[in-house]
C-alpha cells in the first residue's frame, strides 16, 4: 500500500510543481486573509483559492522557525496557480 501512496505523491508532484516558478499556471487565483481559534489562541493564515468550479486539493504551507506566512506567499500563489488551495499559517 506504501508504494501506491509513493507513486501517487511521485506522480502529482511531477505533473503540477514542475517548471519554473515564473511559469504561472492555467488558474487565475484569489489571496484571503483569515484568522482561527485554534486551542485558545488567534491565528491568522493566508488562502490562496484557484478560481475554479470543482474541488482542488488542499495545501498547508509550514513556516520554518523564526519566520512567518509571508515567506510562503509566493507558494501560495504558485500551488494555486496550478489547481490546489493552499494554506499558510502563522504559527504560534
Amino acid at each position: 500500500m506504501k508504494c501506491i501512496y509513493v507513486a501517487l505523491v511521485v506522480g502529482l508532484v511531477s505533473q503540477t510543481a514542475w517548471a519554473l516558478p515564473e511559469d504561472t499556471g492555467k488558474f487565475k487565483h484569489t489571496k484571503l486573509v483569515q484568522t482561527a481559534t485554534l486551542a485558545g489562541k488567534q491565528v491568522t493564515f493566508d488562502l490562496f483559492i484557484p478560481q475554479v468550479s470543482t474541488p482542488m486539493p488542499v495545501v498547508t504551507l509550514g513556516h520554518g522557525f523564526a519566520r512567518s506566512k509571508a515567506q510562503m506567499a509566493g507558494w501560495g500563489a504558485l500551488l494555486a496557480s496550478r489547481g490546489f488551495i493552499a494554506i499558510a499559517p502563522n504559527f504560534p
